[in-house]
Order: structure tokens, then sequence, then C-alpha cells
């Protein structure tokens, strides 16, 4: 059996917490496979992880088997460009997402390297159908084969945050002819509980929100705005899932808009809209009478909102993604960044 180059990967933003306990673990529970890699990708944390790799991971760095890269451009966490960028700078024939939570148990690199000797043409997971939930930290691990992971285009840009992205790029690996392989051994699963909320904390919704409002439409279906702080908007109707899902929720048909909002007084404008602000956060559109907007203001309740929020937008992407039999996506390009290497040698990745 030859030996493949393995690439396990780890993206982190502000997750230091979780790194320092996970990521020398790892190493060293596969530092004896002779062809693996650790690829960390510091997604412009500013917890100080830098510092602790530079302090505390020197042996791995030196070895090469730690390759540690930052890019200080991203404003907040994106999943599916920072996983893009990631993979990008992995060299081996077959990359793994290891999320920054997650151990990947003794041997992973051997395993990975058994499984892909035997088959190349898979992939593989851990469980896609999310038939054990006590695995559900898990739930990110995935690998495939470099090649594959570029033939496809990669993860789709246009998901933003949590939810569906992962199960889109298996969508059209298996578009492409592989097969799913799930990780049977949960000894290479394990990880560091954590609530919903820690997962999306980073992310461009919850720290770029400037407010929030609901309107009721009837006893099932609401309308929903987000107005964020870069001056953008997000207005769409919702209503019951009608196919089982897990989602609470669907966008309904062709009410999604996009556009800008700017304020003045007691006056907002969405695009060519007007909207006054009353009493108690009451948001009214001149002209129409078919109801109010109510600001929103408890954090529980909009941490909850973002979550589905972003699982109905994804889900609505893989859709559209499946109706179109999609292979590729991200026509021009993806991954791109600028990046340094152990903290000296910049990289620009287009």
């Amino acid at each position: 059996m030859g030996l493949l180059k393995i690439s396990i990967c780890t993206v982190c933003m502000n997750r230091l917490h979780h790194i320092m306990q996970t990521l020398p673990a790892n190493i060293e529970n596969n530092k004896d496979y002779p062809e693996v890699e650790f690829v960390l990708l510091d997604y412009n944390s500013s917890d100080g992880l830098e510092a602790w790799v530079k302090n505390n991971m020197k042996k791995y760095l030196e070895t090469g088997i730690l390759k540690y890269f930052r890019t200080e451009e991203p404003a907040f966490f994106d999943r599916t460009h920072s996983r893009n960028l990631l993979f990008k700078l992995a060299s081996g024939d077959i990359i793994s997402n290891v999320d920054a939570d997650n151990y990947t148990g003794i041997g992973y690199a051997a395993y990975l390297n058994e499984v892909f000797s035997e088959d190349k043409d898979i992939y593989v997971v851990a469980d896609t159908k999310k038939r054990y939930y006590f695995l559900r930290n898990a739930f990110g691990r995935f690998a495939c084969q470099k090649k594959d992971y570029i033939a496809i285009g990669g993860m789709d840009e246009t998901m933003k945050s949590y939810g569906s992205e992962t199960i889109d790029l298996y969508e059209r690996l298996s578009n492409l002819g592989r097969k799913e392989y799930v990780i049977k051994n949960t000894n290479l699963l394990k990880a560091i509980s954590h609530a919903d909320e820690e997962r999306i904390e980073n992310e461009f919704f919850l720290k770029n929100i400037d407010r929030f409002y609901s309107k009721y439409l009837s006893h099932d279906s609401s309308e929903l705005l987000f107005l964020f702080k870069d001056h953008n908007y997000e207005k769409c109707k919702i209503v019951p899932e009608i196919i089982e899902t897990h989602l609470p929720a669907t966008i309904l048909e062709g009410t999604l808009e996009k556009g800008t909002w700017t304020e003045e007084g007691n006056n907002i404008w969405l695009d060519d809209k007007t909207f006054q602000i009353a009493d108690k956060g009451r948001l009214t559109e001149v002209g129409n009478s078919d109801g109010d907007f109510y600001k929103i203001d408890d954090v529980r309740f909009l941490q909850n909102v973002a979550k589905n929020y972003s699982f109905i937008i994804n889900n609505d992407k893989l859709a559209q993604n499946k109706r179109d039999k999609s292979l590729v996506v991200n026509d021009n390009s993806f991954g791109k960044g600028c990046v340094t290497f152990n903290f000296e040698t910049l990289v620009n990745i287009s």
C-alpha cells in the first residue's frame, strides 16, 4: 500500500481556547504517519492565536509537520471562503477538514491513507444523515482528494454562514462520481461540546446586524427585515416548510429582497421605499397598510434567528444547485486571499 500525502486542515477565528487543546493532541496522535501535514489557517483572530502558535508550537513548525498561515483581510468569519482558502494552501493528495474543536484520534492520517488507497473514488464524512446526534460536533469532518475539491470549484461561496454548505459540497462530489464513505470509528470523532451560539458569534450576521424587524402576516407566516451596519438590507417573507426537513421555515418564493438603506431623522429608506419610525421601535411603510414591522431586541432571540435564517438562505441555494445539477460553483475563482506563512512569508492565492 502506497503512502498518500494527507493534509489535516483547520481554520480558526477566535477559537484559541479550542485550538490549544486539540491541535497539540492531533499532531501527537498522527506524527508517526510519515506523509502528514497539519495546515492551520488563522482567519484574522484577535484572541492571541498567532502569539500562542509562535510560543508553543515551535518544534512542529520547525519540522514542517505544522504549517501556519494567517490572513488579516476578513472582518467576519466566512465558512465557505475560509475553507476554500485553507484547502488551496494544503499540499496533500488528500485534504481533510477538522474543525478547531475536533480531536482526530490516534492514527487518523493512517486511517485516511488506508481508505483512499482502497478506493480513491470516495469522499469521507462523519455522518451526513445525522443519524447519531451525539456526534453533532464532528459533523463538519470530511476528507476528499484535493484534485476533486478543485475540480468542483470548492465550497459555494454564496453560502456565507451556517448550514447546508457541506451538504452542497457532498452533493457535487457525488455528481462528480464520488461515493460517500462514513467514518464508523467514533474514536476518530471526538470533539469539545459547545452551544450553537458559539458557532456563529464571529459570522457576518451577528457582528454586522444593526436592527432586526418582524411583521406578523398570519399564524404561520411573517415578514422579516434585517438592517446591517454596512447599510445593506435583506427583507423576505417566511412560511412553513412543506417538505419535512430540519428547517423551521422557508422563504416564500420571489419575496427575498436585497438592497441598501439610509436613515435621516425618523425616516428610513430601503432603496426607493420610505419607512417611518414610530413609537416602541415600530416601522411603518409609507403608502402600505398591510401592517407594521416591530423591532426585536432580545439577544437570545436574535441569535436563534441568525442561525435559522442562515440555514434557510443556504438551503435555498442548495436546492437551486440541485435543480441546476450544478457540478462547479464559484465560476470566476474561489478561496482568494493574501496570507502570511509561518509569520514572515507573504503568499497570494488567486
